[in-house]
């Protein structure tokens, strides 16, 4: 009797197969970390607003060895016998300021010392088309090159003088530059650059904590 119960179950077992055993629920996945946000833009060293009647330029120093230092750039060369020859220039054109020749350049050296504001080098530049030019525009004025004489003053100002570019005799460029330079100034002081017209305001600003150059650009009328 022993042996026929145990040949049916053993029967129902082949029959039937082994109960397995309760499957594990799958793990869940891991959860991926959440995405880091886009990193911002580092902000441009200058900045332009306005249009072409009144345009802000805003030119930021950053700090470098611990000292602040603005975004100038080498133009070893570009003026040997101007200024205070200067190798480094932070050049602004008519991508900066539209009523500007497409050969007119301004050419600036700013520096903060012992939490001043210097102004080393400006100087401004416009290249001449052909050896026969008889005016030239400068700051959205027009000159005659007759009246615009080599090391003579710019409009009567000592501060402001006048160097002329020959090439084989032949014009090339006409450069007015700054004899001297300011020092000690302050956030907020004010400096008329190449003429006492108002075209052209430059300041330091923020020279305690983020020193920033603000250049106040407006068209002369015709």
């Amino acid at each position: 009797m022993k042996n026929a119960l145990f040949l049916s179950i053993f029967g129902l077992l082949l029959l039937f197969g082994c109960a397995a055993p309760p499957e594990a629920p799958p793990e869940a996945p891991p959860e991926a970390p959440p995405e880091a946000p886009p990193e911002a833009p580092p902000e441009e060293p200058i900045q332009v607003s306005g249009d072409e009647n009144l345009t802000v330029i805003k030119i930021k120093a950053a700090k470098t060895n611990g000292e602040w230092v603005f975004p100038v750039e080498m133009y070893d060369g570009e003026f040997e016998s101007v200024g205070l020859h200067s190798d480094s220039f932070i050049q602004l054109n008519k991508s900066h300021i539209a009523f500007l020749d497409e050969g007119e350049a301004l050419w600036l050296n700013p520096m903060v010392e012992d939490g001043k504001g210097v102004l080393f080098d400006a100087i401004h530049s416009n290249e001449i088309e052909g050896c026969n030019a008889s005016t030239v525009v400068i700051l959205g004025k027009s000159y005659d090159v007759a009246t615009l004489e080599d090391s003579s003053s710019f409009e009567n100002d000592d501060k402001w003088k006048v160097a002329l570019d020959l090439e084989n005799e032949c014009l090339k460029r006409i450069v007015i530059y700054m004899d001297g330079y300011f020092y000690d100034l302050e956030s907020g002081d004010q400096i008329s650059l190449f003429r006492n017209d108002n075209t052209l305001l430059f300041q330091f600003e923020d020279l305690e904590s983020e020193p920033t150059v603000r250049l106040i650009t407006a068209k002369p009328p015709e």
